[in-house]
């Protein structure tokens, strides 16, 4: 099983599965497929240290001469704690006119089924994590699996996706959108009675004059 992220932050993989491909970005590469090993290293040495730089020609190779038609493939989408897996149709192909963030470097894939991260086998998991962005998988449980998949078994339309968030943006719209209390008008303080030290009587204080009521005080 071959697993492929969809791009940074796996802002592609609606993309891949829409458009029915996968693909690498590596934009600064041109047709990979006329290039030997050495020139695809040149053209992605940039400021790369030799261990970044060794990851990412073997992805592009990987790409280029391993990954081949009729392998099965597996895009992570984590947004959703799903995955998307399918067949690949192709032999590599070169699109000059793609965009490279949308990854000019293409393979074209039949999307068979999208399923929750949690129907993989239990001892392969933790594939949907994988740092680099191509990676092949040779553990024994992918057999029995992929048999699920393509009978049906395990999976639906790849699709049919539901309405993902991250646990951040729910938790801001649930502040947004919760009701407020409706706020209650404050009762108007009691009016306090003042009393006359000249006739001990009490009164409303704007019946007073200075310190005596009006009557008093007339």
């Amino acid at each position: 099983m071959w697993v492929i992220r969809g791009g940074e932050q796996n802002r592609l993989v609606d993309r891949f599965v829409d458009e029915g491909v996968v693909a690498v970005e590596f934009p600064e590469v041109p047709d990979a497929e006329i290039l030997t090993h050495s020139e695809i290293r040149r053209f992605l040495a940039g400021d790369l240290s030799t261990a970044a730089l060794d990851a990412e020609v073997g992805v592009m190779t990987a790409f280029v001469r391993e990954l081949g038609e009729g392998n099965s493939i597996l895009v992570p989408d984590p947004a959703r704690g799903e995955v998307v897996v399918g067949t690949v149709t192709s032999r590599y192909e070169f699109h000059d006119d793609v965009p490279g963030e949308l990854g000019k470097h293409r393979r074209t894939v039949d999307w068979i089924a999208r399923h929750p991260i949690s129907q993989l086998p239990s001892a392969v998991q933790g594939v949907t994590k994988q740092k680099l962005t191509l990676q092949q998988h040779r553990d024994a449980e992918w057999s029995g699996y992929l048999r699920q998949v393509r009978d049906g078994e395990i999976g639906r339309d790849p699709k049919d996706r539901p309405a993902g968030t991250t646990s951040t943006t729910t938790k801001s719209s649930a502040r947004s959108t919760t009701p407020r209390a409706p706020r209650v008008p404050k009762k108007p303080a009691p009016v306090t009675q003042k009393t006359c030290p000249g006739c001990f009587l009490q009164s409303h204080p704007d019946r007073f004059v200075g310190e005596y009521c009006a009557d008093c005080a007339g």
